[in-house]
């Protein structure tokens, strides 16, 4: 439930561009793993993975406050970051995973930027960017799997 809510929250807003504006090049671009920063909105809902499950079963539920909602996110990015390292070593995937992460760092400030109130950020921000990050390289993972 909580995984749908944040989707929904990242489709809501990737679906704010202009329809006259130019695609922007990971959506134009053919599917690959370096592409999948979106992926995690698109995906359906399916079966809890077994890392998702592990990490559910080692790790407290956030409190509510923006400090705990970090903390869990920054632990989440954390698990599926390693899994995308320890997968593109494994398959020979490193330069795949590098341009993977170069497009994930425009679209995690683009994200970023959906955040600002004039010359401030919201409290969520920071946590709803790293949600953004971790979603995206388990999205990878999952496709490199």
């Amino acid at each position: 439930m909580k995984r749908a809510a944040i989707l929904l929250c990242l489709l809501l807003t990737s679906c704010t561009a202009s329809p006259s504006a130019p695609p922007h090049p990971l959506d134009a671009a053919p599917p690959s793993p370096a592409i999948l920063a979106d992926a995690a909105v698109d995906a359906p809902e399916t079966a809890v993975h077994p890392i998702d499950a592990a990490f559910e079963a080692a790790h407290p539920a956030p409190d509510g406050s923006t400090a705990s909602m970090i903390e869990y996110a920054e632990a989440y990015l954390d698990v599926w970051s390693a899994e995308a390292v320890r997968i593109a070593g494994e398959r020979g995937l490193a330069a795949e995973l590098a341009e993977f992460e170069a497009a994930l760092a425009v679209r995690a400030e683009e994200e970023l930027e959906s955040y600002r109130d004039g010359d401030r950020y919201s409290s969520m921000a920071a946590w709803a960017v790293v949600q953004f990050k971790a979603e995206a390289y388990r999205a990878w993972v999952i496709a490199n799997e």
